[in-house]
């Protein structure tokens, strides 16, 4: 039964937050995306180079992450500002926040849950990071094909 739970709340957060993904990418930045397979985050699951993190707190609480090689980034923050980056640097970061700040607005306006809280996107980056989800969860992730390079969307919730 608690599986079921889970998993109830786990499509009832996360189909919204696929949702405004795709939209955002195609909005932001003109891009066309390809969803891949859902699958069971494990501890060899290696996130991209730059991960925003956003937590989620109130009857549910959990941690979104959207994560993405150093050169899907630095064409977004192109396609974003018409600037090119070399290195994951200040502006880098800040754009992948914003960005991530879009995504968890807008999926937070489908969600309808008034006792939902998002954090602001805290952006981590270097290879081989590493980020914790609740104890209880299961997390998992779908990773995406688009038209400046692939991504990924990981997330894990537990009942509040």
């Amino acid at each position: 039964m608690a599986d079921l739970m889970e998993a109830n709340l786990t499509a009832n957060i996360i189909n919204p937050v696929l949702e405004a993904t795709i939209e955002t990418f195609d909005i932001m930045l003109g891009c066309a995306v390809t969803r891949k397979e859902l699958q069971l985050k494990t501890r060899e699951t290696s996130f991209y180079d730059i991960t925003a993190v956003i937590s989620l707190s109130g009857a549910t609480n959990g941690t979104i992450c959207l994560s993405l090689p150093k050169e899907t980034a630095f064409e977004a923050v192109y396609r974003m500002i018409e600037m090119r980056p070399e290195e994951i640097d200040e502006l880098v970061c800040d754009a992948v926040g914003e960005f991530s700040n879009v995504v968890g607005g807008s999926a937070k306006d489908k969600i309808k849950d008034p006792d939902m809280h998002l954090g602001l996107p805290n952006v981590i980056y270097g290879e081989n990071h590493h980020i914790e989800f609740p104890t209880q969860a299961h997390p998992m992730y779908v990773k995406y094909d688009s038209d400046i390079g692939p991504f990924m969307v990981l997330f894990g919730f537990v009942a509040g």
